[in-house]
């Protein structure tokens, strides 16, 4: 993930739930989406 400055190996590690991402990374991650971090903190399904 380019915009987000993190390895691609680190994201794919924190979406299949083998890391947690501090909330610096989320809101990196967060940014790079152009979402807000909360909307990352939503659990599947909706809210």
């Amino acid at each position: 993930m380019d915009r987000a400055q993190l390895d691609r190996s680190y994201v794919s590690q924190v979406e299949n739930g083998q890391r947690n991402p501090s909330l610096l990374v989320i809101a990196k991650i967060a940014s790079a989406l152009n979402v807000e971090p909360a909307d990352l903190l939503v659990p599947r399904g909706g809210r």
